[in-house]
């Protein structure tokens, strides 16, 4: 589970098939700019073709000092989805959006669900 110190009552998780997945963080991972005290960045195992979700959750505990808190995913380097909470929503009970897919224009045209799917995995030899 993605947590920041400096925000206690945020919590933001990957899982497939119902079951939160391990994550890991790379010590040698460097983030610059204006919010970088305000970000985290771990990474997790895949599974070819798996289906996931992501899970934000914000808890009573999280005193904002702002009108709401926003969330930016950002899959293999690309934006991909967010979603936002307001003070009011959190201070009432724990505030929690799961995110299956993203909304977007489907290969037939239609608007729909794309879900969210690992990429196939590729290995061979580096030469």
């Amino acid at each position: 589970m993605a947590i920041l110190d400096a925000l206690p009552g945020v919590e933001v998780f990957v899982s497939v098939a119902g079951k939160q997945l391990t994550e890991y963080e790379d010590k040698h991972e460097a983030f610059d700019g204006p919010l970088a005290s305000r970000t985290v960045v771990r990474y997790i195992e895949s599974t070819s073709d798996s289906e996931f979700s992501i899970t934000f959750k914000v808890t009573p505990a999280f005193k904002f000092d702002c009108p709401c808190i926003s969330f930016k995913v950002y899959l293999d380097g690309n934006s991909s989805c967010g979603t936002y909470c307001s003070a009011e929503e959190a201070k009432r009970s724990t505030w929690t959006r799961i995110k299956l897919g993203e909304h977007t224009t489907l290969p037939n045209g239609n608007g729909g669900l794309m879900k969210f799917r690992f990429s196939q995995i590729k290995t061979g030899n580096i030469c």
